[in-house]
């Protein structure tokens, strides 16, 4: 086996190794460190998957050990990053002499671990994402010790000091890495306006607030991400839905015609044929008046009828309805004749 096959999985390696210096960076509350890291370790996990395509080594040893790196890298150092927030303003809710609190900061590692490993078997998650990618949420976790550190806006001080809200965000990041909404894919295929709009707009609008915002415009970009992924699954679900319903009626409208186009063919056939010999009968024996009400009676029948299985409110009925009314004296032309 040449050298080249082993280059992605030691990029990943090497991604967890970054993730392991971020713990002990977190650990000791350098954040800035710790964000360092973790920021060269989603890199590192960028290219690894980059070189496996390009040297065509892709196997499920690279698979299952990405995972094992990101569920380090972008799993326990941001569960570690949201306890060690959560230790300076832990409540006084005590287990024996255990403040819980901080532990449950966690919450994030545990929302992480099982979205790598449901993301290994959904085959869905090929072009776009289901769910927070934990890169994603890594870095707004490991955003927020940041903004705290460099902000001077009393009101966000005061929210991410509080336990509470600290909690809610651990819980909230649990769920949006595992929760069923599908989030737009950032690659670039083509290189057009028109394919790559959403995309365009994402990357612009995130390097403005990154550039005039600074640490806080990260966990905006991420906040910006999910939103304008939702936006963008009730126009796409909108506009399915009208492509369908305008497909349906398409074809519906093709299927009646070719009924009902049938059906009164049917109709006129049968009629001449069935009613033929009532019509030669009645014309040599009552003549010409009686042949007439010989062939026009049935006919009647045959809108009752109809009317009868297809309702007057049918406009395709209507439409055989007209075709056949109309049809009926030039079969008695034809008759006459």
């Amino acid at each position: 086996m040449t050298i080249k096959k082993h280059i992605p999985n030691i990029i990943t390696l090497l991604n967890l190794f970054c993730g392991c210096i971020a713990l002990v960076f977190a650990f000791n509350q350098n954040f800035e460190m710790a964000f360092f890291f973790v920021c060269l370790g989603i890199f590192l996990d960028f290219f690894d998957g980059f070189f496996a395509r390009l040297f065509n080594v892709s196997s499920p040893l690279g698979l299952q050990l990405d995972s094992l790196a990101d569920m380090v890298t972008s799993g326990v150092v941001p569960g570690l990053v949201m306890s060690q927030m959560m230790i300076d303003n832990s409540s006084t809710a005590v287990i024996g002499h255990l403040q819980i609190f901080p532990y449950l900061g966690f919450l994030i590692t545990l929302g992480s671990c099982f979205r790598l490993a449901n993301f290994n078997i959904d085959t869905r998650q090929t072009d776009s994402f289901i769910g927070l990618p934990t890169p994603a949420n890594a870095l707004f976790i490991l955003s927020l010790p940041l903004v705290l550190k460099y902000t001077e806006s009393i009101f966000v001080i005061e929210i991410l000091t509080n336990q509470w809200v600290l909690l809610a965000i651990s819980i909230l990041s649990a769920y949006i890495l595992n929760a069923e909404i599908p989030l737009f894919s950032l690659k670039i295929k083509k290189f057009n306006f028109k394919d790559n709009t959403l995309q365009i707009v994402f990357l612009i609008c995130s390097l403005l607030l990154l550039i005039f915002l600074e640490y806080l415009g990260i966990p905006l970009v991420i906040l910006f991400y999910v939103l304008l992924s939702v936006v963008n699954n009730k126009v796409s679900s909108r506009t399915i839905v009208q492509e369908e319903i305008v497909k349906t009626e398409s074809k519906n409208i093709i299927k009646m015609k070719v009924i009902f186009t049938s059906l009164y063919g049917i109709f006129i056939i049968t009629a001449i044929i069935t009613h033929i010999w009532t019509v030669i009968i009645a014309f040599t024996e009552t003549g010409f008046f009686s042949g007439i009400l010989s062939l026009f009676l049935p006919f009647l029948a045959e809108i009752y009828w109809m009317f009868k299985m297809f309702g007057i409110n049918n406009l395709y009925a209507c439409i055989a309805l007209t075709h056949l009314i109309l049809a009926i004296p030039f079969s008695l032309f034809g008759r006459k004749q």
